[in-house]
């Protein structure tokens, strides 16, 4: 039992012998024939005709011996597949028997023999020079820049946080809960504008601890009547039966008018209560958290800076690339990272499970497992798919979100979860695996933004299929090709808001990564100019960014145009 990295050795001594010995054989019947110019052609013609072919194999195989389990020692045979195992039987026994009868004249023996050995041989050195470079290339490698340590592990420190319900609605009900302490008493009227992607994304999911409410005027008295604003997204996971009954008398007594705002930003949430003594007025900007503004009876209480549209303020993520995530998921000392992984390990596949349990939307965790009979890639879909259908229909579980969406952190943990377990791979594997999908789902969320027309579900379906070739032992190469071919999948699905279906949506994003790396096991890639793929990973990534943000802002205005004439 050997190292992958090994079998790319073994290939390449078993090569070169084998090429070695039939060179041998040719240069023997050389020696006893006349040559002439039309042999020297032949032998030329069988060396560029096989070696086209034998180099095709040396990748094909490479290829496949570094998708192989990274972390687990394999069968020296493993470094053919059994169709070429069967191929080089065939092809011996073949020879054997043309030699061995005299059926082929010494003329061609000599032109054949030496053409094949020589591209035999070349390809034996291919792998050897395939083996030592990357050799090499892991001998050379620094460690990794302390200071990027940091800045990963506060980016994912800052974008892994619980949630209870669909993080707009939860917004929305932090900005009245904020707005009611200011104000000091029961208000008597709302007024809250908000962006066209908060309308999109609250209209038709359900408020938590509402008794299935939904929309932003259940948002908001639910936040009023039962929030604790320190909370933030978990502003109303403590509400009482109680205090249900109050939040449905306030929906029926408050006057709550919602209206579009006038606002550059994507993501902008601005409510204004009045009661008979006070006006208390509160606005996040950018994301969910993000208060820029709280002010009384015209007074500013507190005000920071908007940053330029779009723009957080927080870790800067352009030290994010697919290598650097690779080394982070690595090199990090795990009792950096275990205590926010153990926590989304915890609450994601605890909401997963309780969809599977129980009738929640659509069901689509439910049809996906009945259908999926040991079939780990399905189970993994069912799993993501069933804490969305909780999560979406009122389910009053917390789940801890990645890039501002628990939807999202769902997609870019559940499935690498289900396929650790499955693999039966260790803890600290699993977190490894689980940060490295994380922060490729940032990366790509980075450029987007919080909010858009494109599904933040494929970012996150892209991150698991990542999470899940490391899981396999794949090395940046195995995940640039899995992030590269996904994104080429699934890249035109749209976001028309949160709601039942998005659960769907989750499980072909998780279905398109794992596609992506099985792709990259097979030989199989989309190339630079296959429609919005260029060369290279980051590249591609940028395309999809200028896609979502600035591609699709016409499509978002007219989801949210058809989504409110359906009111």
């Amino acid at each position: 039992m050997v190292k992958k990295e090994y079998l790319v050795l073994i290939a390449a001594l078993v090569w070169t012998a084998a090429g070695a010995n039939i060179l041998r054989l040719g240069i023997a019947a050389c020696l006893i024939v006349k040559w002439e110019w039309w042999m020297i052609v032949s032998a030329i013609a069988v060396f560029v005709l096989f070696g086209g072919m034998f180099w095709r194999i040396v990748v094909k195989h490479t290829r496949r011996i570094y998708g192989y389990d990274g972390a687990r020692r394999h069968c020296f045979l493993k470094f053919f597949d059994v169709k070429a195992y069967i191929l080089m039987i065939c092809m011996m026994a073949m020879g054997i028997l043309l030699r061995t009868m005299g059926w082929i004249p010494d003329r061609c023996t000599a032109m054949f023999y030496t053409g094949l050995g020589s591209a035999l041989t070349c390809a034996g050195i291919a792998f050897a020079v395939i083996f030592i470079r990357d050799l090499l290339q892991r001998k050379r490698m620094k460690p990794m820049d302390p200071t990027l340590f940091e800045k990963y592990i506060a980016i994912l420190t800052e974008q892994l946080r619980p949630a209870m319900g669909c993080t707009e609605p939860i917004s929305v009900a932090y900005a009245a809960a904020t707005a009611r302490e200011l104000l000091g008493e029961m208000p008597q009227e709302a007024v809250i504008a908000v962006s066209g992607n908060i309308l999109k994304n609250v209209k038709s999911v359900v408020v938590p601890h509402t008794d299935g409410m939904r929309g932003i005027d259940a948002a908001v008295c639910a936040g009023i009547a039962a929030g604790i604003a320190e909370k933030q997204l978990e502003v109303i996971s403590s509400v009482t039966a109680e205090q249900i009954e109050q939040i449905k008398q306030l929906r029926r007594t408050l006057p709550v008018r919602v209206e579009l705002a006038d606002t550059p930003h994507i993501f902008d949430v601005c409510i204004t209560l009045r009661s008979a003594n006070h006006i208390a007025s509160v606005r996040i900007v950018d994301f969910h958290t993000n208060i820029v503004r709280k002010e009384l009876d015209g007074k500013a209480l507190y005000e920071k800076e908007i940053g330029p549209c779009g723009t957080e303020k927080r870790t800067d993520r352009s030290c994010l690339s697919v290598e650097q995530i690779y080394r982070f998921a690595k090199e990090v000392p795990l009792e950096k990272i275990k205590p926010v992984l153990s926590l989304q390990v915890e609450y994601n596949m605890a909401i997963a499970e309780e969809g599977l349990r129980n009738p929640y939307g659509a069901n689509i965790g439910k049809v996906l497992l009945k259908r999926a009979n040991g079939d780990i890639r399905l189970k993994a879909r069912a799993y993501a798919a069933a804490g969305s259908d909780a999560r979406m229909n009122g389910c009053e579980m917390p789940v801890v979100i990645v890039s501002g969406s628990g939807n999202q952190g769902l997609t870019a943990s559940v499935p690498v979860i289900v396929y650790a377990r499955e693999l039966g791979k260790s803890e600290e594997e699993m977190y490894r695996a689980l940060a490295l999908s994380d922060l490729i789902t940032i990366h790509q969320k980075t450029g987007i933004g919080t909010l858009s027309a494109y599904c933040g579900a494929v970012s996150a379906g892209v991150g698991a299929g990542a999470g899940i070739a490391f899981l396999y032992g794949g090395g940046p190469e195995e995940i640039a090709h899995t992030v590269v071919n996904a994104v080429a999948i699934v890249s035109g699905m749209i976001c028309d808001g949160a709601k039942a279906s998005c659960a769907a949506k989750i499980s072909q994003s998780v279905d398109a990564g794992i596609l992506g790396y099985e792709m990259f096991q097979e030989d199989n890639q989309f190339y630079g100019g296959d429609g919005i793929v260029t060369k290279g990973v980051e590249n591609t990534i940028r395309n999809i960014s200028r896609l979502a943000r600035e591609g699709m802002q016409e499509t978002d205005r007219e989801i949210i145009e058809i989504m409110t004439a359906c009111c």
